[in-house]
C-alpha cells in the first residue's frame, strides 16, 4: 500500500488515463499494478491497471493507465471450508480482501472480483456480504492477471439475508 499523491493529468479517454509523474515516481510503479485513483472533483475511486510507462523530455514520465472500473466495491471474501491454503500455508485469516466491479450489463454476466493472485481457488466457495445479503461465490474463470493480482469471474451458488 501506497501513499497518496498528486499526479498532473496529461489527459484522459473512456477507457483510461495519461498522467505525467517524477522519474523517481515511475521507478516504484510496477508495470501490470493495480492503482486505485481519487477523483478530487466528485471524492469516488477509479481501479486501474498500468499499462506503460512513457520518457517525456522536460516533463517526466507519462504514465498510461487503462480503467478497469469508475465504482469499484471493496469487499470481503469469508472462505467458506476450514484447511483452505492460501500462498502455501493454511489458511489462518478469516477473510481476504477484494474489489467488486460491476460489468456494463444488467444481468451481471460481466461481473467480477479483484483480489490478490495467490488467493485465487475455484475449488472452494467464498462467502461475499453485501448489505444484509450474504451471497456464496465461486470463483472460476481468469479474465485479466496482472503483477500479483487478477481479475476473475464467478457465479453464484446461493444467496440469503443476514442480520
Amino acid at each position: 500500500i501506497a501513499t497518496a499523491e498528486t499526479w498532473r493529468m496529461q489527459d484522459l479517454s473512456t477507457k483510461g488515463y495519461g498522467l505525467v509523474v517524477e522519474r523517481e515516481v515511475a521507478d516504484r510503479i510496477p508495470l501490470n499494478g493495480l492503482i486505485a485513483l481519487k477523483n478530487q472533483q466528485r471524492g469516488t475511486w477509479v481501479v486501474g491497471n498500468i499499462v506503460r510507462k512513457l520518457a517525456k523530455r522536460e516533463r517526466g514520465i507519462l504514465i498510461g493507465i487503462e480503467v478497469l472500473a469508475y465504482f469499484p466495491l471493496p469487499v470481503k471474501l469469508i472462505p467458506q471450508r476450514s484447511g483452505i491454503t492460501m500462498q502455501g500455508r493454511p489458511e489462518k485469516r478469516s477473510m481476504l480482501l477484494g474489489f467488486y466491479m460491476p460489468g456494463e450489463d444488467r444481468k451481471g454476466k460481466q461481473d467480477s472480483l479483484i483480489l490478490r493472485s495467490d488467493d485465487f481457488t475455484s475449488a472452494h466457495p467464498f462467502a461475499l456480504d453485501v448489505g444484509d445479503i450474504r451471497y456464496i461465490v465461486r470463483l472460476n474463470r481468469i479474465i485479466k492477471k496482472g503483477t500479483d493480482w487478477l481479475q476473475a469471474r464467478f457465479e453464484i451458488e446461493s444467496k440469503r439475508t443476514v442480520f
